[in-house]
């Protein structure tokens, strides 16, 4: 329920979830394979936010962007962006210190197949199969086996 889904999720529909669930349990997501927590986000919606090196139509959903002005992460949703200010990988960093430590590198190549590479991806939650486990239960020479679902 906390993970974002960047493909399906509107920006309005992210907040209101963050709204809803964000002080209990923060939204989650994938950077580089690993799961990162999104702490505080911009609330004012940041109306046709559209970064020079990379157009509307091919900003795909996931698509991390740091805004100096704002000193946030600008996130593409479904429709819209989302800005982030604090998120946790490994540790608490501001949206200055991830863009410092994580997207500076990727941003000054200016390639746009590499930036295509740099964004967040859904984090897909399994939930394993409750496999019955038998138990043998013995009582004067006398055993049984005993199915429960775990």
């Amino acid at each position: 329920m906390s993970c974002v889904q960047w493909e399906e999720q509107t920006a309005e529909q992210i907040l209101r979830v963050h709204r809803a669930l964000g002080a209990m349990m923060p939204l989650k997501t994938l950077w580089m394979g690993s799961s990162v927590k999104l702490l505080d986000f911009e609330e004012e919606m940041i109306p046709n936010f559209t970064d020079k090196v990379v157009a509307e139509k091919e900003a795909i959903p996931g698509l991390v962007l740091y805004h100096k002005q704002l000193k946030i992460l600008m996130i593409r949703c479904k429709e819209g962006w989302v800005g982030v200010k604090t998120i946790i990988h490994k540790k608490k960093l501001t949206a200055t210190d991830f863009y410092n430590g994580y997207l500076h590198s990727w941003s000054q190549n200016n390639s746009l197949m590499v930036l295509k590479n740099c964004r967040f991806q859904t984090l897909k939650v399994t939930t394993a199969k409750k496999e019955a486990k038998k138990f043998i239960k013995c009582s004067d020479n006398n055993c049984d086996t005993i199915s429960s679902n775990v």
